[in-house]
């Protein structure tokens, strides 16, 4: 072993023994000290357990459990237990608990917040079970409170979804009234339409003009045909009568008996052949043909007038029922349009009247509960002040202060020494 090594080793040991007799000298320091940290340990126990027992007013903790479930609304919109247990805390629940319990009799400033801070609310994971407590110092107190806030805290949220629940059966009324009034308008015009306007009658009175109308046409048609056949008559009378002579002329002879007789005594036969005699006579066949060109023209003056006659009506029928057409087509269209209206109006009436209907019977059948699992009881022991764990907390500091005194007043001599 080098010296180097040897000296090393020779500290090493030198340093172990330092080390175990100041550790023995601190032993024996706390020995010599006991009664200062014996004593300590014993007033800090005795002043704990009679602070605890005669100057810290006890805490008592009492606690309740009820089921938060989802609700559905007639709406169908669904209300979670995270939506209504904001409820809990609400302010007029704090207000009227201050008030039924004379709370600020033990402090005039004793507010909502301060009675917020003595109840917590704790849920349970996937499940629906909420635990509530709450913390007095008179325990009949706390199980009055808390018993009478989720009396109140159940009647606000029931109340809460009564209240969405007649304002939606509320909503639900008065859209129907408003669909039952314009049906009703609705009814009432096409009502008053059937009593002004008669249809049927009108669609009568076109037929019946449009039947007219044909018959008039037919009839125009045979007069222009019989007008044509009349002209060509006249055309073919007006020439034979241009081809025939108006008058007849015959020439009348002697007769042989009397010719003979006047042979006897006139003696110049050139004389007694010029002895004849002419007759002029109207002739029949121009007679007849006159009296049948003035019968034809008769009859064209009579379908010629006849002809204007019935153009005209034709023309005033095509006008009316032009004017006609025209009337039906647009009744008919008020008619839909009001029949459509009548019949929209009253399926939305009656859609609204089985909503309503079926709202509020199923508002009857319905129930809204928060069940309440566990009811607050008066607890037996409090919660505060711990008087073991105060004594024990006590204790310990009493120790660890009573070997801070034994070392400080042994630092303190040998330094007076020194």
């Amino acid at each position: 072993m080098s010296n180097e090594e040897r000296r090393v080793v020779v500290n090493e040991e030198r340093y172990y023994d330092e080390y175990e007799i100041d550790l023995r000298e601190y032993i024996n320091l706390l020995w010599d000290g006991k009664g200062i940290i014996i004593g300590l340990f014993i007033a800090a126990i005795l002043i704990a357990g009679l602070v605890s027992q005669f100057f810290i007013a006890p805490v008592y903790q009492t606690e309740a459990q009820f089921l938060a479930p989802s609700f559905t609304l007639l709406n169908d919109k669904e209300i979670g237990k995270g939506e209504y247990l904001s409820f809990f805390k609400n302010a007029d629940i704090e207000e009227k608990i201050i008030r039924k319990f004379n709370l600020k009799k033990q402090s005039k400033e004793f507010s909502v917040e301060n009675l917020e801070k003595l109840v917590k609310l704790s849920i349970k994971e996937d499940t629906n079970l909420v635990t509530v407590n709450f913390k007095d110092n008179d325990p009949q107190l706390a199980q009055k409170i808390l018993n009478k806030w989720l009396y109140l805290f159940q009647e606000r949220v029931i109340g809460f979804i009564e209240e969405n629940n007649r304002g939606y059966l509320q909503n639900l009324k008065t859209s129907m009234n408003k669909i039952k009034r314009d049906y009703k308008i609705a009814l009432n015009k096409w009502t008053d339409f059937k009593k002004r306007i008669n249809l049927q009658l009108l669609v009568s009175q076109l037929q019946n003009k449009q039947q007219r109308l044909i018959s008039f046409q037919v009839k125009v048609a045979n007069l222009k045909m019989k007008i044509k056949s009349n002209n060509s008559q006249l055309k073919e009378v007006a020439s034979q009568l241009n081809s025939i002579n108006q008058f007849l002329v015959t020439e009348e002879r002697i007769s042989e008996g009397s010719l003979r007789k006047l042979e006897l005594i006139i003696k110049d036969e050139k004389l007694i052949n010029n002895l004849t005699t002419e007759n002029e006579m109207l002739n029949p066949l121009y007679n007849r043909l006159q009296q049948q060109k003035s019968n034809l023209e008769e009859q064209l003056v009579a379908a010629e007038s006849e002809l204007a006659s019935s153009t005209s009506e034709v023309k005033e029928l095509k006008q009316d029922i032009a004017n006609l057409q025209k009337q039906v087509a647009d009744y008919r269209q008020q008619e839909e349009l009001l029949q459509d209206s009548l019949k929209t109006s009253r399926n939305n009436y009656q859609s609204a009247k089985v909503a309503y209907n079926k709202a509020r019977q199923r508002l009857n059948q319905v129930t809204y509960q928060i069940n309440i699992v566990n009811s607050a009881i008066a607890p037996q022991n409090p919660v505060s002040p711990n008087t073991k764990l105060n004594i024990a907390i006590a204790g310990i500091l009493a120790l660890m202060l009573g070997v801070f005194i034994v070392f400080f007043k042994e630092f303190m001599a040998e330094d007076g020494i020194e």
